[in-house]
């Protein structure tokens, strides 16, 4: 059971890793900007 999460996960994972790759990075740059700004 544990084995078949852990292929949905890694199944998701790669799925949006293909799908959206430009996302990735998109999320990436915003995330620190983000964190400061809740910091202030």
């Amino acid at each position: 059971m544990l084995q078949d999460v852990l292929t949905v996960k890694h199944f998701l994972v790669f799925f949006f890793f293909l799908i959206k790759p430009r996302d990735l990075p998109t999320s990436i740059s915003i995330s620190p900007e983000i964190i400061p700004a809740a910091d202030d």
